[in-house]
């Protein structure tokens, strides 16, 4: 007779663990999508040894970075990027104390340009890895599925073009940091004990919220996960701290506001691509199709501006959870 496994009677991912394993099944799991990352990024996205044919947007950044040591409002505002302007003047003032020599951040950059790139790609991957384990490790306090808590952390990677930035200095790293810290918090806001009177977390969803549209004007439709807090004064609260953040985040170009709103207006209202060409200010037409232009060259923000109500919309408020897998 032909040899047949053995029917555990239940399915393979559903095996009973001892208590020890289960303990340290516990601990790995989160640091999976982590570690995950990590090696993909070293296998597969090694740092370019010539990062200057990256001149936009990378250097455009460093430039930004560079100007706000020297206390000057940066020019680069189209994103409008401000987080990502500011972490760059921190690790450039902290990169150049390492080299030990008496010169100028600016003359350090521009003799070390390499080094400069690579120190700051690797404090954004760092910060995603961080990320990933806290997002893991929430859902896994909340007793989510193995599976999800495996898959979440790893999901604004599925999209190649945020994969690719990795080794980039631009917002979408950083964006997917803040995709999977929206999952972290508002994953406690779908328990059913969830005080609708609980400040912190409306706080953090709107502080979260400020940091992505300042990272990316288009991370605007983010805006609707505020409606997954209980209560509409949790949801005003988040609103307010959404405006508070954004307006603190971006305070070193304040004055380039007139000069954003016109870029933004062009963007939308104007025939040509990047704002050029005629304007057609009351044209659906216009409008429709510059809107169809920016979701399809921006595509993979679309989907990190989904990730979180996917992860949580499909998994309603009170949910038994028993039955998942």
């Amino acid at each position: 007779a032909p040899f047949r496994f053995p029917n555990p009677g239940y399915p393979v991912f559903q095996m009973p663990l001892s208590s020890r394993q289960r303990r340290f099944s516990d601990f790995l799991l989160p640091l999976a999508a982590p570690l995950l990352t990590l090696a993909l990024f070293l296998a597969f996205l090694p740092p370019n040894r010539y990062p200057l044919i990256y001149g936009d947007p990378d250097y455009g950044y460093f430039v930004s970075s560079l100007l706000l040591l020297r206390g000057q409002s940066p020019p680069w505002v189209d994103h409008p990027g401000t987080p990502v302007q500011s972490l760059g003047a921190l690790v450039l003032l902290v990169w150049q104390t390492t080299l030990g020599q008496e010169q100028t951040v600016e003359k350090s950059f521009f003799l070390h340009s390499f080094e400069a790139h690579r120190t700051m790609v690797l404090t954004l991957l760092a910060f995603l890895l961080a990320t990933q384990l806290w997002c893991g490790r929430a859902l896994m306090r909340l007793s989510y599925p193995r599976t999800l808590i495996f898959l979440v952390p790893l999901a604004p990677l599925l999209f190649f073009e945020t994969f690719a930035y990795l080794r980039r200095v631009s917002p979408e790293t950083p964006l997917a940091c803040v995709s999977l810290a929206l999952v972290a918090v508002l994953a406690r806001a779908q328990e059913p004990g969830f005080s609708k009177t609980s400040l912190w977390t409306p706080v953090a969803v709107g502080m979260l919220l400020g940091l992505a549209v300042s990272l990316k004007a288009v991370s605007l439709p983010l805006l609707i996960l505020i409606f997954l807090l209980p209560s509409w004064s949790q949801r005003k609260l988040a609103f307010l701290s959404l405006v508070f953040f954004y307006l603190n985040l971006t305070v070193m170009i304040w004055s380039r506001f007139p000069f954003m709103l016109k870029w933004y207006e062009s963007l939308l209202f104007h025939r040509g691509a990047y704002g050029q060409g005629s304007s057609e200010l009351f044209s659906f037409a216009a409008l429709s199709g510059n809107l169809g232009q920016i979701a399809e060259d921006f595509r993979f923000r679309g989907f990190l501006a989904c990730l979180p109500a996917l992860a949580l919309l499909v998994f309603p408020r009170g949910k038994d959870r028993r039955a998942w897998p």
